[in-house]
C-alpha cells in the first residue's frame, strides 16, 4: 500500500511539472482531531475497551492544483500541510514519563502529504463547488507516544467552495492503520487518528 501511494505521488508530481494550466493554493485549517483508542487484543467497541479523545490543532497548508482533462472539469491536487497542537497528558490518561520531564502539556506536530482528485461544479460567475477524495501519507512527532514518529497512510474526502480567488471548505481525514502498544490508562492499546478540518484559503 505504501509503495503504491508513493508511486501515485511521484506520478502526480511528474504531471504537475509538465502541466501548463495549474493554480497554487495556500490555506489555514482549524482541525478537530480525534484519537480512537482500543484495548489490545480485543477490538470490540464497548465501554470497557473503546473511547475517543479529542483535541484542536492548527494547520498551514499548500496545494498545487492542475487540470486532468480539457474536456471535463476534473482536477488533481498535490500538497503538504503542517499541523500543530498542545496535548494535555491528564486528559489523555497517559501513564508513562514524557521526554520533556513530565510536564502537563506536550507539543504535537503532524505533517501530511495529501493527493486528491477533484470535480468542479460551477455555481454562478466565478464560484464553484468542488468535492474531492484522495489518499495521504502522514508523520506525527510528539513526546507522549500515541502514534508518534511513525509513518501512516490515510484517506480524506471533502468539499470546497471557491469564490474567485478565495476558498472555504470542510473535510474528513482518517488513518488506515492502527498504532500498536499505545500506553494509555496503564494499559497497552491500539489507536488511530481522524480529523474534521475547516478550511480558509487563497489561490493564485
Amino acid at each position: 500500500m505504501k509503495k503504491l501511494f508513493f508511486a501515485v505521488v511521484l506520478a502526480a508530481l511528474s504531471l504537475t511539472a509538465n502541466a501548463q494550466d495549474f493554480k497554487n493554493e495556500v490555506y489555514m485549517n482549524n482541525s478537530l482531531m480525534s484519537l480512537s483508542v482500543y484495548n489490545q487484543p480485543d477490538a470490540n467497541r464497548n465501554s470497557d475497551c473503546f473511547k475517543r479523545l479529542r483535541m484542536t490543532m492548527w494547520t498551514l497548508g499548500y496545494n498545487r492544483i492542475f487540470d486532468l482533462a480539457d474536456e471535463m472539469p476534473l482536477q488533481m491536487t498535490v500538497g503538504a500541510k503542517f499541523m500543530y497542537g498542545l496535548v494535555n497528558e491528564g486528559e489523555f490518561g497517559l501513564t508513562h514519563n514524557s521526554m520533556d520531564g513530565g510536564q502537563d502539556n506536550d507539543e504535537m506536530i503532524r505533517c501530511s502529504f495529501p493527493v486528491n482528485v477533484k470535480r468542479v461544479f460551477p455555481v454562478w460567475g466565478k464560484s464553484a463547488l468542488e468535492p474531492y477524495v484522495g489518499l495521504n501519507a502522514s508523520l506525527m512527532s510528539n513526546d507522549t507516544g500515541f502514534g508518534g514518529n511513525k509513518l501512516n497512510l490515510g484517506w480524506q474526502c471533502g468539499m470546497d467552495f471557491s469564490i474567485n480567488r478565495f476558498v472555504v471548505g470542510v473535510s474528513y481525514t482518517n488513518d488506515f492503520f492502527k498504532y500498536r502498544d499505545v500506553e494509555i490508562d496503564s494499559k497497552a492499546k491500539s489507536a488511530y487518528w481522524s480529523s474534521v478540518d475547516f478550511k480558509l484559503g487563497y489561490r493564485f
